[in-house]
């Protein structure tokens, strides 16, 4: 597992969902894969955990290649909204052959029944990704396109999901 991110119900509930990517095992390579979205949910307080839930299934071309290439999914986020459905938002791309895309997206993937199940991902956003190309003086040779999101929980624009990400 890889970018852990939590994020609890509100207003006293016992309710928290954590966000992971697996980078599972691929034609029988271990952690050969291009990363799942996988959702825990907990909704005693943290005394037991269910799932994982999958936000977003390893990409078919990662499958397909057995992991030698495939389409990067990462750095998933997710929020609670007011009436307990769970939003995840993650960077899908790029796509890694033998030369890496700068093309990516950030996705959604939205849970009304609690973090059980969730629906097929939408795009939020197409990018132009940083992987391959970090900002000058950054120590590390490639960057993660860390999408954040929350969702206002009253007021006017209750239920709102606002996502923001590098463009």
């Amino acid at each position: 597992y890889d970018k852990l991110s939590i994020a609890t119900g509100k207003g006293g509930s016992n309710s928290a969902f954590m966000s992971v990517t697996n980078f599972q095992e691929l034609c029988g390579n271990a952690q050969f894969g291009f990363g799942q979205i996988e959702v825990w949910r907990t909704h005693d307080g943290g005394e037991s955990w269910q799932g994982p839930a999958i936000a977003g299934p390893e990409a078919p071309d990662s499958v397909a290649n057995c992991g030698f290439i495939g389409t990067l999914q990462q750095t998933s986020v997710a929020a609670v909204g007011p009436g307990g459905e769970v939003y995840v938002v993650w960077q899908y791309g790029p796509t890694f052959t033998n030369v890496t895309s700068t093309d990516a997206k950030i996705v959604l993937a939205r849970s009304l029944d609690g973090g059980a199940t969730f629906e097929p991902f939408g795009v939020v956003a197409n990018i132009n990704s940083m992987r391959q190309n970090p900002p000058v003086g950054y120590t590390r040779a490639r960057l993660n396109d860390h999408p954040r999101i929350d969702v206002a929980q009253d007021g006017p624009f209750k239920g709102r999901v606002y996502v923001s990400y590098y463009s």
